[in-house]
């Protein structure tokens, strides 16, 4: 366990004292034996702040989440007004926005209806965001209790449970979800939240792929949905679930979502993806369970000329596209096809 001092008692998390915790990280791992597989990230107040931007925008760095009055926004968000102060950081500081990104990282929130620094009903509202989206999640709501009663009554076991339920993370993923904003990247940093888990390189099409905080294209993001059928397995549909807690350390409502089996997919050398508003993205053929050297076919949602890149040991190929031919250009990292997407189209490549 380690809790970084994030550079300062009010950094929220968001430039440096995002690259704190991840300082903090990492001379960990460098002095000790780690397993990133069982890495979990969990935070109180401001550090809930964090639990929600971090494990959001980095959701393949870990197995669970847990976020205790933690604020959804930077710093406060009196739903259904918009968060407060207004400034540069009153959109990118809003992690509601990127809860898509949580499709395979179970949260766990604790909030209470008395909170006099986090407004419950921004609370409730990144809840229901989770419930309305299908991400898996677990809500304990207090009616009692001010920002300070859980952490004063110093009781954890069910969080304890929580992240026993979910000990590891599972880079396998059958469905990637993941939403980019180019003004929640930190380029002074190197940081550019642009993919997860198999999916990589989203460069959203327009007004640009980069963004300043406050500028008029913070709005801007770029998202894709995709399923793989390298791994066979089943779909998953989200599962809604409510009941009674009666502590400790206090009584709360409790509402949530899993992710359960839905419909069963037929294992074959092949993808489907949704493409919004991007102009290039690109995908690990060999974590998404695919064999470069048989033919590949991957059906896009999408329109736009686009860059599609296919990471990983491929042999000499060519492509098509709705049964067209498409220029294949081989890269260090594998091949690279430009492509006019247009509706739903099949990319079939084929090894010569």
């Amino acid at each position: 366990m380690i809790t970084p001092l994030a550079r300062g008692t009010d950094t929220w998390y968001i430039d440096t004292g995002f690259e704190d915790v991840l300082e903090a990280w990492n001379d960990v791992k460098a002095n000790y034996s780690i397993d990133d597989d069982r890495t979990s990230i969990g935070g109180y107040s401001m550090g809930g702040y964090m639990t929600y931007r971090m494990g959001l925008l980095m959701p393949d760095k870990f197995a669970a989440a847990a976020a205790y009055v933690g604020p959804p926004a930077y710093q406060l968000w009196p739903y259904p007004g918009d968060p407060q102060p207004s400034g540069s950081l009153q959109f990118v500081g809003q992690t509601n926005n990127i809860i898509t990104n949580g499709l395979d990282l179970p949260y766990e929130i604790n909030d209470t209806a008395e909170d006099e620094l986090v407004p419950a009903a921004g609370a409730r509202q990144q809840a229901q965001t989770f419930q309305s989206l299908g991400r898996p999640h677990t809500f304990y709501f207090y009616p009692a209790g001010d920002h300070f009663a859980l952490i004063l009554a110093d009781e954890w076991s069910h969080t304890r449970d929580f992240l026993d339920q979910h000990p590891s993370r599972n880079l396998n993923q059958i469905e990637v979800s993941y939403r980019r904003y180019p003004a929640m990247d930190l380029p002074s940093l190197g940081h550019r939240f642009d993919g997860a888990y198999w999916v990589g390189g989203m460069t959203v099409r327009s007004p640009s792929d980069t963004c300043s905080p406050g500028a008029a294209c913070q709005t801007s993001f770029g998202q894709i949905d995709a399923v793989t059928f390298g791994f066979g397995g089943n779909r998953t549909m989200a599962q809604d679930f409510s009941s009674a807690y009666p502590g400790p350390p206090f009584p709360a409502d409790v509402t949530g979502t899993n992710r359960v089996p839905a419909g069963p997919i037929t294992q074959r050398n092949g993808f489907d993806a949704v493409l919004t508003n991007l102009s290039g993205v690109s995908f690990d053929v060999a974590k998404m369970g695919l064999d470069p050297n048989s033919q590949l076919t991957g059906t896009f949602h999408a329109s736009g000329q686009t860059n599609l890149s296919f990471v990983g040991n491929s042999p000499p190929v060519t492509a098509t596209l709705a049964g067209q031919p498409v220029t294949v250009v081989r890269t260090p990292d594998g091949i690279l096809i430009n492509a006019n997407l247009d509706g739903q189209q099949d990319l079939v490549i084929t090894p010569q």
